[in-house]
């Protein structure tokens, strides 16, 4: 009996302790938000205040459709028509038929064209005054983001509070790197190549060739 009472005390304990926190979450466009967001849903449903920041132009981020986490929508000096033009020309570089050394190099050059749209959605984000300063007044307890860019660690230094990485993937195998997870060359394959863990001897030659150009 007394066990059964001290057990019923503890978990009314718990439940009236627990509760949930405030989460910033800084994503990524593209295929990353598409995999972050049922997490983001998955803290909300478990009580957590999340605040997602999204730019005004984006593919997968849309600030209108119905969600049951906070949206804050920042404006972006560019618009969807050449966003689509960027996302177009960075797919046709990584997906078209071509050889191994004009996929480095297109890759190469479309990282570099993309990566400048996000680097003006971040300096747009941290250049809005109202919305930073909002974000500094709602005392958020982690920033919840995408380490692809440098965007969400940087807001979170500003804001002086510990972030969380969800990391869906990032180039040249760093994530494989950051994380000290084994990746010999000669049986995985490296991005972009379309091989196997099972390659022939030519196959493994280019995948070295592809790991030391990374």
């Amino acid at each position: 009996y007394y066990r059964g009472t001290w057990m019923l005390l503890y978990l009314t304990l718990s439940l009236i302790l627990a509760e949930g926190g405030k989460i910033l979450v800084v994503p990524q466009d593209g295929s990353h938000w598409l995999s972050m967001r049922p997490v983001v849903e998955k803290l909300q449903q478990k009580g957590h205040e999340v605040v997602v920041l999204v730019p005004s132009t984006s593919l997968y981020m849309k600030s209108e459709e119905p969600q049951n986490y906070t949206v804050k929508a920042y404006p972006i000096p560019y618009t969807d028509e050449y966003l689509g033009e960027m996302l177009k020309a960075f797919v046709n570089a990584h997906f078209i038929e071509q050889s191994v050394l004009n996929v480095v190099l297109t890759s190469y050059q479309s990282t570099i064209e993309i990566s400048s749209v996000f680097f003006t959605n971040c300096k747009s984000l941290l250049q809005n005054e109202e919305l930073m300063q909002y974000l500094k007044e709602s005392k958020f307890d982690v920033v919840f983001t995408d380490p692809i860019l440098m965007c969400g660690p940087l807001v979170a230094e500003y804001l002086c509070v510990p972030s969380v990485y969800f990391l869906r993937g990032f180039p040249c195998g760093m994530d494989s790197a950051a994380t000290q997870c084994p990746s010999p060359p000669s049986y995985v394959p490296r991005l972009f190549l379309d091989n196997s863990d099972s390659m022939t001897f030519s196959q493994r030659v280019k995948n070295m060739l592809v790991d030391l150009l990374e």
